[in-house]
Order: C-alpha cells, then structure tokens, then sequence
C-alpha cells in the first residue's frame, strides 16, 4: 500500500510541475526535492518488497523503518532502533496475532 501511495505521489508531484508556475510558492509540492524524497521512499519500499520473503516480515520491516527514518533526518542511534524495534513489533503483533494473517516468516525465523 504505501509503495502505491508514493507511486501516486509521484504522479501527482510530475503532474504538478506543469502548474508550477502559477503556485510557485503556495505549495510545498512545487519543490523539486519532493519529487526526490517520493522517489527515495518508493525505491526503499520496493527493496522492502524483494527481500519480505526472503528474510522475512520482522527483519524486513525493521530495517525499512530504520532506513527511512535515517532518510528523513532520525539521526540517534537509540530512537532509530526503539521507534524501528516497536513499529515492527506492533505491525507484527496487529496481523499475525490479532488479524491471524499469515507473514513470511524468511530464512532468519
């Protein structure tokens, strides 16, 4: 879902730089560095989608989270690895033990 988010992003983020002139300053989408961080984030959750089955649910999103938050300035080692730690756990705990839907378990569990 949040690949097809950022896709969309995208879309919207090259559609609007065709209107750009007559918002230049109005908006923040009329940056060209948003068009870069859409384009990071969709790159690293497409990474996210290779390696889920590989090295499973857990392992992946862990090192998403800690990927882009790095990315988007989280520079304490404590709070990358707390906030990384506890997103995966509780996405975890959401759908396997309370939806009961299936996760890759990858070669790592």
């Amino acid at each position: 879902m949040m690949a097809l988010f950022s896709a969309v992003w995208l879309i919207l983020l090259l559609r609007s730089k065709n209107d750009e002139k007559e918002q230049a300053d109005s908006s923040l989408i009329s940056s060209g560095e948003s068009i870069v961080r859409v384009s990071i984030t969709f790159f690293i959750l497409c990474l996210g989608a290779i390696f889920i089955n590989r090295i499973g649910f857990i392992s992946t999103s862990f090192f998403l989270t800690v990927l882009l938050l790095f990315y988007y300035g989280v520079r304490s080692w404590k709070m990358l690895l707390s906030i990384s730690a506890a997103i995966s756990l509780f996405t975890y705990a959401f759908f396997k033990l309370f939806m009961k839907i299936p996760l890759p378990a990858g070669i790592l569990f």
